[in-house]
């Protein structure tokens, strides 16, 4: 394929990893047609599944709880682009070579790196299924990505084999310290580690550097940790 066609299936494709700006969990059910399949109390589980769920859906008043595990943010595609841009500055991309999303969320940022880079396997993990769901719904509409293999797990992280890891990214800000020391116990040696958190265990800090998140735009950014294991 001519390199400038290539670019512009290239760019079609990622605008339509973000052609609906869903977020909260209600929204996702809605455009999954699911949404009816909950009872009321269920409906306003969801309504308030993180703090960001009740101010969207405008529950002011919610005096629940929240699973702090479920808090969710997304790195936005100029963030993404960035964490490319520092991947293939450290790394020469092998076809065998597996890249992992730790709290894959919505997908958009493992479809995204499908597109752009040369990785051939590429995994996102989830722990919440609805939006799991929609991950593999984007999916289905962008496809085929070349010979692409990538797959959306919905499972904990602690119940998964990172041993095939080779890239793994990770907002891991407010995971526990017990749950950094496990997943980077897990990792393979000479692994690539990008993480939104230090991970104290590690000596090798390649990089430092600010990624536009959807939570920090008017802050410029976070600042993400670049590690070899």
């Amino acid at each position: 394929m001519d390199n400038e066609l290539k670019l512009m299936v290239e760019d079609f494709k990622v605008e339509q990893i973000y052609k609906n700006s869903l977020f909260s969990v209600k929204s996702i059910c809605e455009h999954l047609e699911i949404w009816n399949n909950y009872s009321d109390e269920e409906k306003f589980k969801l309504e308030n599944f993180t703090a960001r769920d009740s101010r969207l859906n405008k529950n002011f008043n919610y005096k629940g709880s929240y699973n702090s595990d479920y808090v969710y943010g997304e790195v936005t595609k100029k963030g993404v682009q960035t964490l490319i841009e520092k991947i293939t500055k450290y790394k020469e991309i092998k076809e065998s070579d597996v890249f992992i999303d730790i709290g894959s969320g919505c997908g958009k940022l493992v479809l995204q790196m499908a597109v752009k880079t040369n990785f051939k396997n590429l995994v996102g993990i989830e722990i919440v299924d609805i939006r799991n769901q929609y991950a593999k719904t984007i999916l289905e509409q962008i496809s085929p990505i070349d010979d692409k293999k990538i797959f959306f797990i919905n499972k904990d992280v602690r119940d998964f084999d990172l041993s095939i890891c080779k890239v793994v990214f990770t907002n891991n800000l407010l995971f526990s310290s017990e749950l950094n020391d496990l997943i980077y116990d897990r990792l393979p040696e000479g692994c690539h580690i990008i993480s939104s958190a230090p991970f104290n265990k590690c000596k090798f800090l390649k990089d430092s550097f600010n990624v536009d998140v959807s939570w920090s735009l008017d802050r410029g950014g976070v600042k993400m940790y670049y590690y070899i294991k």
